[in-house]
């Protein structure tokens, strides 16, 4: 797909030195699915050196120490002729596995390459490019090493070796936007050009929607093939659209569905139907529910003493993100200074609460839910986050009601006393889904 194209440009490009590519992206915005691909194509051309890919799911994938012995065996199979100056680094010292990732990265990775970095590039010159010498090293879920502190060490012993590796190397990293790497990348790019650090941001990259269009309409041709009743145009094109709109760059939504269709024991037409929320959702069914664990993963990293102040903010921005911008009349909903005054939190609260999940909101001074299906999951009447929700204390006592903002102490959405007192706000709350509504606002009503 495109996003495989602009990679494979990247590896391929002419900078004479080592570079880095940032690869981010929320929750199932399909990071792993592109780097692994890519990287099966880099070694079946003979251009990888090595990748790691790290999962918190297992013990073994997750720790920060194993990535410089993996890379290291990785470069013997890639550059043969490593393997002595590695052999007699070990010999040497038979404690270095049990130093800093930066001298074993020094010693395992960066001198055994300058010792064949001439004969490499005598072999570029001799061949004029024709036998390339592998480049790519690749490491997934960067987020998913245990500790932020190990996940910056990776980045900056990455920019000492960019520094001192004189052959184009291109490392490739993955992760979720998490707050400490912004910082730590940020920090990479000061000290490099701009051709020498680049990033690629999956939740605004236009190429991933293309991708995710491309994916729906081959994986619809697919399950119409199956099921020969189904009409040659189905689903429409607006259908195609809408489901776009709800994936909000998410593969991972996008494979759920298409999962779901292609039950073989359902009409996958019916089965479309629940999606668009057209048909209730059988007894049993369970639509989203990769996306459930995924979300569920997510929110429980928040810790258990800051749970009631984040549903605060999550419930500011689920009402919010309800209203256009002619409702929101004011433009302050999504502040996060407006927000902190609102909910009686100090400055710079919101941001710090929110630290842990960047991956489905965009903390900057406008916060952002980055995906439709996230306020979906939080306001599930069957998950149990619900019963945390925002609207706890107000849709016990009313059904519809008109609220003065004073009457709503979680989501007051403006301060009546400091801004035009003489307005208030409708509201219709469905007590049985914990959905807020907002209808109109009004003077002297």
């Amino acid at each position: 797909m495109e996003l495989g194209k602009e990679l494979d440009d990247w590896e391929r490009s002419k900078i004479d030195s080592a570079t880095m590519m940032w690869v981010h992206g929320g929750v199932g915005t399909g990071k792993t699915a592109l780097l692994l691909t890519f990287a099966d194509l880099c070694r079946r051309c003979g251009r990888a050196v090595g990748a790691f890919f790290a999962s918190n799911r297992f013990a073994n994938c997750s720790d920060g120490n194993r990535i410089i012995a993996t890379l290291t065996i990785q470069l013997m199979q890639a550059f043969p002729s490593t393997k002595k100056y590695i052999n007699k680094a070990i010999r040497a010292d038979p404690l270095l596995f049990s130093k800093g990732r930066e001298e074993q990265m020094k010693v395992l990775i960066v001198k055994p390459i300058k010792q064949v970095a001439t004969m490499a590039r005598f072999l570029d010159v001799v061949t004029f490019g024709l036998k390339s010498y592998p480049t790519l090293i690749v490491i997934d879920g960067l987020d998913e090493i245990n500790g932020n502190e190990a996940q910056c060490d990776i980045i900056r012993i990455i920019s000492v070796a960019m520094k001192d590796i004189r052959l184009p190397l291109r490392f490739l990293v993955a992760s979720r936007p998490e707050a400490h790497l912004c910082l730590a990348i940020s920090k990479l790019q000061s000290q490099f050009p701009d051709d020498r650090v680049s990033v690629i941001d999956l939740n605004q990259d236009v190429l991933v929607h293309r991708d995710i269009r491309h994916y729906f309409t081959m994986k619809f041709a697919e399950i119409r093939s199956m099921h020969p009743y189904l009409p040659a145009d189905w689903p429409s094109s607006d259908v195609i659209t809408y489901l776009l709109d709800r994936a909000s760059g998410q593969f991972v939504f996008a494979t759920t569905v298409i999962s779901y269709f292609s039950s073989p024991d359902d009409r996958p037409d019916d089965r479309l139907g629940v999606i668009l929320k057209v048909l209730e959702t059988p007894i049993g069914d369970a639509p989203y529910s990769t996306l459930d664990q995924l979300y569920t993963h997510i929110v429980h990293s928040v810790p258990m003493k800051h749970r009631a102040d984040v549903m605060k903010i999550l419930g500011q921005l689920i009402v919010s993100s309800d209203l256009s911008e002619q409702q929101d009349i004011f433009g302050v909903l999504s502040k996060s200074l407006r927000i902190e005054q609102i909910l009686g939190l100090r400055d710079g609260d919101v941001k710090r609460l929110l630290r842990t999940l960047h991956s489905v909101i965009d903390v900057g001074d406008d916060l952002k839910l980055l995906h439709a299906s996230f306020p979906d999951f939080l306001l599930d009447p069957q998950d149990q986050w619900t019963s945390l929700l925002i609207l706890q204390n107000v849709a016990q006592r009313w059904d519809w009601g008109i609220f003065e903002p004073s009457a709503i102490p979680l989501v007051r959405v403006i301060e009546a006393s400091k801004y035009y007192s003489d307005f208030c706000f409708v509201f219709a709350v469905n007590v049985r889904s914990c959905n807020i509504h907002w209808l109109q606002a009004s003077g002297n009503i």
